[in-house]
Protein backbone atom coordinates (compact mmCIF):
# COMPACT_ATOMS: atom_id res chain seq x y z
CA UNK A 1 0.00 0.00 0.00
CA UNK A 2 1.06 3.56 -0.65
CA UNK A 3 2.41 5.33 2.41
CA UNK A 4 0.95 8.69 1.44
CA UNK A 5 -2.79 9.25 1.78
CA UNK A 6 -4.32 11.11 -1.15
CA UNK A 7 -6.46 14.14 -0.35
CA UNK A 8 -10.03 14.64 -1.51
CA UNK A 9 -8.86 17.19 -4.09
CA UNK A 10 -7.31 14.37 -6.14
CA UNK A 11 -10.68 12.74 -6.69
CA UNK A 12 -13.66 13.94 -8.70
CA UNK A 13 -16.16 11.24 -7.69
CA UNK A 14 -16.60 7.88 -5.99
CA UNK A 15 -15.47 6.05 -9.11
CA UNK A 16 -12.00 7.59 -8.74
CA UNK A 17 -11.81 6.31 -5.17
CA UNK A 18 -12.73 2.81 -6.32
CA UNK A 19 -9.99 2.98 -8.96
CA UNK A 20 -7.56 4.02 -6.21
CA UNK A 21 -8.60 1.08 -4.03
CA UNK A 22 -8.27 -1.31 -6.97
CA UNK A 23 -4.75 0.06 -7.47
CA UNK A 24 -3.91 -0.82 -3.83
CA UNK A 25 -3.78 2.84 -2.77
CA UNK A 26 -4.77 3.80 0.74
CA UNK A 27 -7.96 5.85 1.03
CA UNK A 28 -9.00 7.68 4.18
CA UNK A 29 -12.15 6.12 5.62
CA UNK A 30 -13.75 9.44 6.51
CA UNK A 31 -13.10 10.76 3.02
CA UNK A 32 -14.61 7.62 1.50
CA UNK A 33 -17.70 7.99 3.68
CA UNK A 34 -18.21 11.64 2.69
CA UNK A 35 -17.86 10.89 -1.02
CA UNK A 36 -20.34 8.00 -0.63
CA UNK A 37 -22.88 10.37 0.94
CA UNK A 38 -22.69 12.78 -1.97
CA UNK A 39 -22.78 9.96 -4.52
CA UNK A 40 -25.91 8.47 -2.95
CA UNK A 41 -27.62 11.85 -2.82
CA UNK A 42 -26.90 12.59 -6.49
CA UNK A 43 -28.13 9.14 -7.55
CA UNK A 44 -31.39 9.66 -5.69
CA UNK A 45 -31.72 13.15 -7.16
CA UNK A 46 -31.41 11.76 -10.69
CA UNK A 47 -34.11 9.19 -9.86
CA UNK A 48 -36.52 11.58 -8.08
CA UNK A 49 -35.42 15.14 -8.96
CA UNK A 50 -38.60 16.93 -7.88
CA UNK A 51 -38.48 15.26 -4.47
CA UNK A 52 -34.90 16.31 -3.80
CA UNK A 53 -35.56 19.82 -5.13
CA UNK A 54 -37.72 20.44 -2.06
CA UNK A 55 -34.60 20.09 0.11
CA UNK A 56 -33.33 23.44 -1.28
CA UNK A 57 -29.75 22.17 -1.01
CA UNK A 58 -27.35 24.55 -2.84
CA UNK A 59 -24.64 22.99 -5.06
CA UNK A 60 -21.94 24.72 -2.98
CA UNK A 61 -22.73 22.32 -0.13
CA UNK A 62 -21.09 19.49 -2.11
CA UNK A 63 -17.35 19.09 -1.47
CA UNK A 64 -16.66 16.79 -4.44
CA UNK A 65 -16.57 18.66 -7.74
CA UNK A 66 -18.37 16.12 -9.94
CA UNK A 67 -21.32 15.92 -7.57
CA UNK A 68 -21.43 19.68 -7.24
CA UNK A 69 -21.68 19.94 -11.04
CA UNK A 70 -24.25 17.12 -11.17
CA UNK A 71 -26.43 18.77 -8.54
CA UNK A 72 -26.26 22.09 -10.38
CA UNK A 73 -27.25 20.31 -13.61
CA UNK A 74 -30.26 18.64 -11.94
CA UNK A 75 -31.43 21.95 -10.46
CA UNK A 76 -31.23 23.70 -13.85
CA UNK A 77 -32.96 20.81 -15.68
CA UNK A 78 -35.83 20.53 -13.20
CA UNK A 79 -38.32 22.65 -15.23
CA UNK A 80 -37.81 20.28 -18.20
CA UNK A 81 -38.55 17.07 -16.24
CA UNK A 82 -42.20 16.04 -15.68
CA UNK A 83 -43.22 15.57 -12.06
CA UNK A 84 -42.64 12.01 -10.87
CA UNK A 85 -40.08 11.15 -13.59
CA UNK A 86 -36.30 10.77 -13.46
CA UNK A 87 -33.86 13.02 -15.29
CA UNK A 88 -33.14 11.69 -18.83
CA UNK A 89 -29.51 10.68 -19.41
CA UNK A 90 -29.28 12.70 -22.62
CA UNK A 91 -30.30 15.92 -20.90
CA UNK A 92 -27.82 15.28 -18.10
CA UNK A 93 -24.90 14.71 -20.45
CA UNK A 94 -25.68 17.85 -22.43
CA UNK A 95 -25.92 19.94 -19.26
CA UNK A 96 -22.72 18.38 -17.83
CA UNK A 97 -20.86 19.30 -21.00
CA UNK A 98 -22.21 22.84 -20.75
CA UNK A 99 -21.10 23.23 -17.12
CA UNK A 100 -17.73 21.45 -17.35
CA UNK A 101 -17.11 20.78 -21.03
CA UNK A 102 -13.51 19.50 -21.17
CA UNK A 103 -14.19 16.71 -18.69
CA UNK A 104 -17.71 15.54 -19.46
CA UNK A 105 -17.70 15.60 -23.25
CA UNK A 106 -17.50 12.36 -25.16
CA UNK A 107 -17.02 8.88 -23.74
CA UNK A 108 -15.70 10.03 -20.35
CA UNK A 109 -19.01 11.69 -19.51
CA UNK A 110 -20.98 8.67 -20.71
CA UNK A 111 -18.87 6.31 -18.61
CA UNK A 112 -19.30 8.54 -15.56
CA UNK A 113 -23.07 8.71 -15.96
CA UNK A 114 -23.34 4.98 -16.67
CA UNK A 115 -21.43 4.29 -13.46
CA UNK A 116 -23.64 6.56 -11.34
CA UNK A 117 -26.99 5.58 -12.86
CA UNK A 118 -26.05 1.91 -12.82
CA UNK A 119 -26.23 1.86 -9.04
CA UNK A 120 -29.58 1.57 -7.20
CA UNK A 121 -31.02 4.70 -5.58
CA UNK A 122 -30.47 4.90 -1.83
CA UNK A 123 -34.10 5.61 -0.93
CA UNK A 124 -35.99 8.88 -0.68
CA UNK A 125 -36.53 8.81 3.08
CA UNK A 126 -32.84 8.12 3.77
CA UNK A 127 -31.78 10.86 1.36
CA UNK A 128 -34.06 13.53 2.81
CA UNK A 129 -33.95 12.66 6.50
CA UNK A 130 -30.25 11.79 6.80
CA UNK A 131 -28.12 12.78 3.82
CA UNK A 132 -29.52 16.28 3.26
CA UNK A 133 -29.22 17.31 6.95
CA UNK A 134 -25.72 15.79 7.01
CA UNK A 135 -24.53 17.94 4.08
CA UNK A 136 -26.15 20.99 5.67
CA UNK A 137 -24.33 20.34 8.94
CA UNK A 138 -20.97 19.68 7.24
CA UNK A 139 -21.16 22.88 5.22
CA UNK A 140 -21.98 24.91 8.32
CA UNK A 141 -19.14 23.28 10.25
CA UNK A 142 -16.73 24.23 7.46
CA UNK A 143 -17.98 27.81 7.68
CA UNK A 144 -17.41 27.80 11.43
CA UNK A 145 -13.89 26.49 10.90
CA UNK A 146 -13.08 29.39 8.59
CA UNK A 147 -14.53 31.92 11.04
CA UNK A 148 -12.49 30.65 14.00
CA UNK A 149 -9.27 29.73 12.18
CA UNK A 150 -7.85 33.27 12.32
CA UNK A 151 -8.43 33.45 16.07
CA UNK A 152 -6.73 30.09 16.60
CA UNK A 153 -3.68 31.23 14.63
CA UNK A 154 -3.34 34.29 16.87
CA UNK A 155 -3.08 32.32 20.12
CA UNK A 156 0.75 32.17 20.01
CA UNK A 157 1.19 35.51 18.24
CA UNK A 158 -0.44 38.07 20.52
CA UNK A 159 0.41 39.69 23.81
CA UNK A 160 -3.19 40.73 24.51
CA UNK A 161 -4.38 37.34 25.65
CA UNK A 162 -7.40 38.73 27.49
CA UNK A 163 -8.71 40.52 24.41
CA UNK A 164 -8.18 37.45 22.23
CA UNK A 165 -9.94 35.30 24.81
CA UNK A 166 -12.87 37.72 24.83
CA UNK A 167 -13.05 37.68 21.03
CA UNK A 168 -12.98 33.90 21.03
CA UNK A 169 -15.79 33.62 23.58
CA UNK A 170 -17.90 36.13 21.67
CA UNK A 171 -17.39 34.22 18.42
CA UNK A 172 -18.11 30.87 20.06
CA UNK A 173 -21.28 32.26 21.63
CA UNK A 174 -22.46 33.63 18.27
CA UNK A 175 -21.86 30.21 16.69
CA UNK A 176 -23.82 28.45 19.42
CA UNK A 177 -26.85 30.70 19.03
CA UNK A 178 -28.20 29.13 15.85
CA UNK A 179 -27.51 26.55 13.18
CA UNK A 180 -26.49 29.24 10.68
CA UNK A 181 -23.50 30.29 12.76
CA UNK A 182 -25.17 33.01 14.76
CA UNK A 183 -26.01 35.34 11.89
CA UNK A 184 -27.29 38.74 12.96
CA UNK A 185 -30.81 39.63 11.81
CA UNK A 186 -31.55 42.49 9.44
CA UNK A 187 -32.73 45.82 10.77
CA UNK A 188 -36.24 47.01 10.01
CA UNK A 189 -34.69 49.69 7.84
CA UNK A 190 -32.96 46.95 5.80
CA UNK A 191 -36.25 45.11 5.35
CA UNK A 192 -37.99 48.18 3.96
CA UNK A 193 -35.04 49.25 1.84
CA UNK A 194 -34.58 45.81 0.26
CA UNK A 195 -38.26 45.21 -0.44
CA UNK A 196 -39.11 44.94 -4.11
CA UNK A 197 -42.66 43.96 -4.88
CA UNK A 198 -41.70 42.76 -8.36
CA UNK A 199 -39.37 40.16 -6.87
CA UNK A 200 -41.95 38.67 -4.50
CA UNK A 201 -42.48 34.95 -5.08
CA UNK A 202 -46.25 34.61 -5.50
CA UNK A 203 -45.85 30.85 -5.58
CA UNK A 204 -45.41 30.99 -1.80
CA UNK A 205 -49.13 31.74 -1.46
CA UNK A 206 -51.66 29.00 -2.18
CA UNK A 207 -55.38 29.86 -2.45
CA UNK A 208 -57.49 28.19 0.20
CA UNK A 209 -60.23 27.52 -2.31
CA UNK A 210 -62.70 29.62 -0.28
CA UNK A 211 -62.77 32.90 -2.17
CA UNK A 212 -63.99 35.14 0.65
CA UNK A 213 -61.24 34.04 3.06
CA UNK A 214 -58.62 34.28 0.30
CA UNK A 215 -59.79 37.82 -0.49
CA UNK A 216 -59.44 38.95 3.10
CA UNK A 217 -56.17 37.13 3.71
CA UNK A 218 -54.18 38.46 0.75
CA UNK A 219 -54.66 35.47 -1.54
CA UNK A 220 -54.60 32.50 0.79
CA UNK A 221 -52.29 30.76 3.25
CA UNK A 222 -48.56 30.58 2.63
CA UNK A 223 -46.65 27.34 2.23
CA UNK A 224 -46.06 25.90 5.69
CA UNK A 225 -49.02 27.80 7.16
CA UNK A 226 -52.00 26.11 8.80
CA UNK A 227 -55.68 26.77 8.18
CA UNK A 228 -58.19 25.13 10.53
CA UNK A 229 -61.83 24.66 9.53
CA UNK A 230 -64.05 23.60 12.41
CA UNK A 231 -67.47 22.04 12.21
CA UNK A 232 -69.92 19.88 14.17
CA UNK A 233 -70.56 16.21 13.54
CA UNK A 234 -72.61 15.95 10.36
CA UNK A 235 -72.24 19.67 9.75
CA UNK A 236 -70.85 19.40 6.23
CA UNK A 237 -67.06 19.49 6.74
CA UNK A 238 -66.49 16.85 4.06
CA UNK A 239 -68.86 18.59 1.65
CA UNK A 240 -66.97 21.84 2.22
CA UNK A 241 -63.65 20.07 1.57
CA UNK A 242 -65.06 18.66 -1.67
CA UNK A 243 -66.22 22.17 -2.65
CA UNK A 244 -62.71 23.50 -2.09
CA UNK A 245 -61.20 20.72 -4.21
CA UNK A 246 -63.61 21.48 -7.05
CA UNK A 247 -62.61 25.14 -6.84
CA UNK A 248 -58.97 24.07 -7.32
CA UNK A 249 -60.00 22.00 -10.33
CA UNK A 250 -61.87 24.94 -11.82
CA UNK A 251 -58.95 27.33 -11.31
CA UNK A 252 -56.47 24.76 -12.62
CA UNK A 253 -53.46 26.58 -11.13
CA UNK A 254 -52.60 24.41 -8.12
CA UNK A 255 -52.43 20.73 -7.24
CA UNK A 256 -54.19 19.54 -4.10
CA UNK A 257 -54.29 16.41 -1.94
CA UNK A 258 -57.37 15.44 0.07
CA UNK A 259 -56.67 12.98 2.87
CA UNK A 260 -59.82 11.47 4.32
CA UNK A 261 -59.63 9.63 7.63
CA UNK A 262 -63.31 8.72 7.54
CA UNK A 263 -65.02 8.81 4.13
CA UNK A 264 -64.02 6.19 1.57
CA UNK A 265 -63.40 6.85 -2.17
CA UNK A 266 -66.93 5.74 -3.13
CA UNK A 267 -68.49 8.42 -0.95
CA UNK A 268 -66.17 11.12 -2.31
CA UNK A 269 -67.01 10.05 -5.87
CA UNK A 270 -70.73 10.24 -5.09
CA UNK A 271 -70.31 13.80 -3.78
CA UNK A 272 -68.39 14.75 -6.92
CA UNK A 273 -71.22 13.54 -9.14
CA UNK A 274 -73.72 15.49 -7.01
CA UNK A 275 -71.57 18.62 -7.26
CA UNK A 276 -71.30 18.50 -11.05
CA UNK A 277 -74.96 17.53 -11.50
CA UNK A 278 -77.27 18.78 -8.70
CA UNK A 279 -80.03 16.47 -9.94
CA UNK A 280 -78.05 13.54 -8.51
CA UNK A 281 -78.25 12.63 -4.83
CA UNK A 282 -75.13 10.99 -3.33
CA UNK A 283 -77.13 8.12 -1.87
CA UNK A 284 -78.44 7.30 -5.36
CA UNK A 285 -74.88 6.93 -6.64
CA UNK A 286 -74.02 4.73 -3.65
CA UNK A 287 -77.00 2.41 -4.26
CA UNK A 288 -76.44 2.43 -8.03
CA UNK A 289 -79.93 3.88 -8.61
CA UNK A 290 -78.70 7.07 -10.22
CA UNK A 291 -79.95 7.70 -13.76
CA UNK A 292 -77.08 6.80 -16.17
CA UNK A 293 -77.97 9.85 -18.25
CA UNK A 294 -77.41 12.08 -15.22
CA UNK A 295 -74.08 10.38 -14.55
CA UNK A 296 -73.04 11.17 -18.12
CA UNK A 297 -74.28 14.74 -17.64
CA UNK A 298 -72.10 15.10 -14.55
CA UNK A 299 -69.05 13.81 -16.43
CA UNK A 300 -69.73 16.25 -19.25
CA UNK A 301 -70.11 19.12 -16.76
CA UNK A 302 -66.50 18.66 -15.71
CA UNK A 303 -65.49 20.39 -18.94
CA UNK A 304 -62.05 21.96 -18.60
CA UNK A 305 -61.85 21.52 -14.83
CA UNK A 306 -58.47 20.00 -13.95
CA UNK A 307 -59.58 17.06 -11.82
CA UNK A 308 -56.29 15.37 -12.73
CA UNK A 309 -54.60 17.95 -10.48
CA UNK A 310 -56.47 16.60 -7.44
CA UNK A 311 -55.49 13.54 -5.41
CA UNK A 312 -57.54 11.54 -2.91
CA UNK A 313 -55.99 9.36 -0.20
CA UNK A 314 -58.04 7.19 2.14
CA UNK A 315 -56.30 6.95 5.51
CA UNK A 316 -58.69 5.43 8.02
CA UNK A 317 -57.08 4.77 11.44
CA UNK A 318 -53.77 6.19 10.14
CA UNK A 319 -51.14 7.45 12.56
CA UNK A 320 -49.76 10.97 12.41
CA UNK A 321 -46.47 9.71 10.94
CA UNK A 322 -48.36 7.84 8.22
CA UNK A 323 -50.26 11.03 7.36
CA UNK A 324 -46.94 12.90 7.17
CA UNK A 325 -45.61 10.20 4.82
CA UNK A 326 -48.63 10.72 2.57
CA UNK A 327 -47.96 14.46 2.52
CA UNK A 328 -44.29 13.96 1.63
CA UNK A 329 -45.01 11.35 -1.03
CA UNK A 330 -47.57 13.49 -2.84
CA UNK A 331 -45.43 16.60 -2.56
CA UNK A 332 -42.32 14.85 -3.88
CA UNK A 333 -43.92 12.72 -6.58
CA UNK A 334 -47.05 14.71 -7.54
CA UNK A 335 -45.93 18.27 -6.74
CA UNK A 336 -49.05 19.12 -4.71
CA UNK A 337 -49.33 22.66 -3.34
CA UNK A 338 -51.95 22.26 -0.62
CA UNK A 339 -53.12 19.37 1.57
CA UNK A 340 -56.58 19.01 3.13
CA UNK A 341 -56.96 16.56 6.04
CA UNK A 342 -60.46 15.55 7.05
CA UNK A 343 -60.43 15.35 10.01
CA UNK A 344 -57.94 15.95 12.86
CA UNK A 345 -59.55 14.00 15.70
CA UNK A 346 -59.66 10.78 13.64
CA UNK A 347 -55.85 10.69 13.28
CA UNK A 348 -54.09 8.30 15.64
CA UNK A 349 -51.10 9.62 17.64
CA UNK A 350 -47.84 7.74 17.15
CA UNK A 351 -47.55 7.19 20.89
CA UNK A 352 -50.88 7.43 22.63
CA UNK A 353 -51.08 8.90 26.13
CA UNK A 354 -53.94 9.42 28.53
CA UNK A 355 -54.12 13.12 27.64
CA UNK A 356 -56.10 13.58 24.42
CA UNK A 357 -55.54 17.32 24.44
CA UNK A 358 -51.75 16.92 24.59
CA UNK A 359 -51.83 14.22 21.91
CA UNK A 360 -53.81 16.49 19.60
CA UNK A 361 -51.52 19.46 20.21
CA UNK A 362 -48.48 17.29 19.42
CA UNK A 363 -50.06 15.99 16.20
CA UNK A 364 -50.95 19.50 15.03
CA UNK A 365 -47.38 20.60 15.62
CA UNK A 366 -46.00 17.52 13.82
CA UNK A 367 -48.29 17.98 10.80
CA UNK A 368 -47.50 21.68 10.52
CA UNK A 369 -43.75 21.03 10.68
CA UNK A 370 -44.08 18.43 7.93
CA UNK A 371 -46.01 20.91 5.76
CA UNK A 372 -43.36 23.57 6.36
CA UNK A 373 -40.50 21.15 5.61
CA UNK A 374 -41.88 20.11 2.23
CA UNK A 375 -43.45 23.46 1.28
CA UNK A 376 -47.20 22.91 1.16
CA UNK A 377 -50.11 24.81 2.69
CA UNK A 378 -52.05 22.71 5.20
CA UNK A 379 -55.78 22.66 5.94
CA UNK A 380 -57.01 20.72 8.97
CA UNK A 381 -60.69 20.02 9.44
CA UNK A 382 -61.57 19.72 13.10
CA UNK A 383 -64.61 18.45 14.94
CA UNK A 384 -66.21 20.33 17.83
CA UNK A 385 -66.78 19.00 21.30
CA UNK A 386 -70.45 18.06 21.51
CA UNK A 387 -71.34 20.68 24.12
CA UNK A 388 -70.13 23.41 21.74
CA UNK A 389 -72.74 22.99 19.01
CA UNK A 390 -75.98 22.06 20.68
CA UNK A 391 -79.18 23.97 19.89
CA UNK A 392 -77.52 26.01 17.13
CA UNK A 393 -75.02 27.64 19.49
CA UNK A 394 -72.26 29.67 17.86
CA UNK A 395 -68.81 28.07 18.42
CA UNK A 396 -65.86 29.91 19.91
CA UNK A 397 -62.20 29.75 18.85
CA UNK A 398 -61.56 27.05 21.49
CA UNK A 399 -64.51 24.86 20.49
CA UNK A 400 -62.52 22.20 18.63
CA UNK A 401 -62.53 18.82 20.36
CA UNK A 402 -59.27 18.20 22.28
CA UNK A 403 -58.13 21.50 20.80
CA UNK A 404 -54.79 21.68 22.60
CA UNK A 405 -52.84 24.59 21.14
CA UNK A 406 -54.57 24.46 17.79
CA UNK A 407 -55.72 28.09 17.91
CA UNK A 408 -52.12 29.21 18.48
CA UNK A 409 -50.67 27.07 15.68
CA UNK A 410 -53.24 28.13 13.06
CA UNK A 411 -52.78 31.18 10.85
CA UNK A 412 -56.41 30.91 9.70
CA UNK A 413 -59.45 29.62 11.59
CA UNK A 414 -62.89 29.34 10.04
CA UNK A 415 -65.73 27.94 12.11
CA UNK A 416 -69.05 26.61 10.81
CA UNK A 417 -72.25 25.73 12.61
CA UNK A 418 -75.91 25.11 11.86
CA UNK A 419 -79.13 26.69 12.97
CA UNK A 420 -81.13 24.84 15.57
CA UNK A 421 -83.41 23.33 12.92
CA UNK A 422 -80.39 22.33 10.80
CA UNK A 423 -81.63 24.19 7.71
CA UNK A 424 -79.06 27.03 7.62
CA UNK A 425 -75.27 26.72 7.75
CA UNK A 426 -73.32 29.64 9.18
CA UNK A 427 -69.61 30.40 9.00
CA UNK A 428 -67.37 32.75 10.95
CA UNK A 429 -63.80 33.92 10.42
CA UNK A 430 -62.33 33.43 13.89
CA UNK A 431 -58.67 34.16 13.07
CA UNK A 432 -56.66 35.65 10.19
CA UNK A 433 -52.96 36.14 10.76
CA UNK A 434 -52.46 38.48 7.80
CA UNK A 435 -55.52 40.68 8.34
CA UNK A 436 -57.10 42.54 11.26
CA UNK A 437 -60.58 41.56 10.07
CA UNK A 438 -62.03 38.79 12.23
CA UNK A 439 -65.48 37.95 13.47
CA UNK A 440 -67.15 38.27 10.07
CA UNK A 441 -70.15 35.98 9.75
CA UNK A 442 -71.64 34.43 6.64
CA UNK A 443 -74.49 32.24 5.52
CA UNK A 444 -73.18 29.33 3.45
CA UNK A 445 -75.78 28.33 0.86
CA UNK A 446 -76.25 24.59 0.33
CA UNK A 447 -78.26 22.61 -2.17
CA UNK A 448 -81.46 21.39 -0.52
CA UNK A 449 -81.25 17.82 -1.84
CA UNK A 450 -77.55 17.10 -2.36
CA UNK A 451 -76.03 19.07 0.54
CA UNK A 452 -73.42 20.54 -1.82
CA UNK A 453 -72.10 23.97 -0.82
CA UNK A 454 -72.89 26.73 -3.29
CA UNK A 455 -71.20 30.07 -3.91
CA UNK A 456 -71.11 32.97 -3.35
CA UNK A 457 -71.35 33.28 0.40
CA UNK A 458 -73.83 35.73 1.81
CA UNK A 459 -72.95 38.12 4.67
CA UNK A 460 -75.03 37.39 7.75
CA UNK A 461 -76.45 40.66 9.02
CA UNK A 462 -78.89 39.04 11.43
CA UNK A 463 -76.32 38.50 14.18
CA UNK A 464 -74.08 41.02 15.93
CA UNK A 465 -70.43 41.18 14.89
CA UNK A 466 -67.32 42.21 16.80
CA UNK A 467 -65.88 43.73 13.64
CA UNK A 468 -67.69 47.08 13.67
CA UNK A 469 -65.29 50.06 13.68
CA UNK A 470 -64.80 51.66 17.08
CA UNK A 471 -65.39 55.45 17.42
CA UNK A 472 -61.63 56.06 17.20
CA UNK A 473 -61.37 54.18 13.91
CA UNK A 474 -59.95 50.99 15.41
CA UNK A 475 -61.03 47.37 15.17
CA UNK A 476 -60.15 44.92 17.90
CA UNK A 477 -57.44 47.21 19.25
CA UNK A 478 -55.78 47.67 15.82
CA UNK A 479 -55.90 50.58 13.42
CA UNK A 480 -58.64 50.18 10.89
CA UNK A 481 -57.35 49.82 7.37
CA UNK A 482 -60.72 49.80 5.69
CA UNK A 483 -61.77 47.05 3.34
CA UNK A 484 -59.10 44.52 2.41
Amino acid sequence: MATEKPTKLEYRCLRDLHFALDGKQEVDEELFRRVCWEDELVRQAIDTPHALATSRLPPVYFEVIDYRIAWQAIVELLPLVPVGQSVPAGLLLAKFAELDGPYFRGQVGKNWLRYVMGQPACGLTYALEYLVPTLHARFEMRLWKVRTEDLINLVDKTNDTLLLHSDWRREAYAISLSHDGGAIGKTFADLMREWNAEDRDNDKIVPLGLKEIDRLNGGGPGRGELAVIGGPTGGGKSYLAERMMCNYAQAGTHRALYISTEDNPDLMTARLFADYCPKIRPREVRSKRADPALIDEARASVGNDRLDNLYFAYAKKATCSQICDLIRRHRYLCDVDIVLIDYLQAIMPDEQSNQKTNDTALMVSQLKKCADDVGVALVLFSQYARDEYRNGAEPSIVSCKWAGEIENEAEIMFLTWQSEDGKITFGKIAKLKWAPTVGRRYILPRHVDTGVFLEPWEPDFTQPTDNKPKPDGRRNGRRSGGEI
